[in-house]
């Protein structure tokens, strides 16, 4: 049997390690809503998805083809998907190809020329991997 002072080391321990964990978790990781049908069928519009934050953990982590990745368009790609520049949706694709210089081409899962596909980088181009948040 654990003595008063033992049980209340212990609460406190379990407190701190839930706050701790909790606090690494959302410092780590980022949630995002899908919009759009591109990811189908892997990911559905409006799944929750928790992605890591690819700054913390590119010393890590390389990013590799097959890889899902978020990123925000830039100016070029909301000019030519016909985005608003003021939206706060990032985008969500896969990773396809990598050329010499570490440019991304990604594409959504959905096939082209279906109802559920989307712009990708055969649209605007390849994604800087400086541009990838998760």
């Amino acid at each position: 049997m654990l003595s008063k002072e033992m049980q209340l080391h212990f609460g406190v321990l379990f407190v701190f390690s839930f706050w701790f964990s909790s606090f690494v978790r959302c410092a780590s990781t980022r949630e995002l809503k899908v919009d759009g049908y591109s990811m189908h069928p892997t990911l559905l519009p409006g799944c929750l998805i928790r992605v890591v934050r690819y700054e913390l953990y590119s010393c890590v982590f390389s990013l590799k083809v097959g890889d899902v990745v978020s990123f925000f368009p830039d100016e070029k790609m909301n000019e030519i998907c016909g985005y608003d520049p003021n939206d706060d949706v990032p985008f969500v694709k896969r990773i396809t190809g990598i050329d010499e210089s570490g440019m991304l081409f990604v594409e959504g899962d959905a096939r082209r020329g279906t109802r559920f596909s989307s712009s990708d980088s055969n649209d605007f181009g390849l994604v800087d991997r400086n541009s990838v948040i998760g």
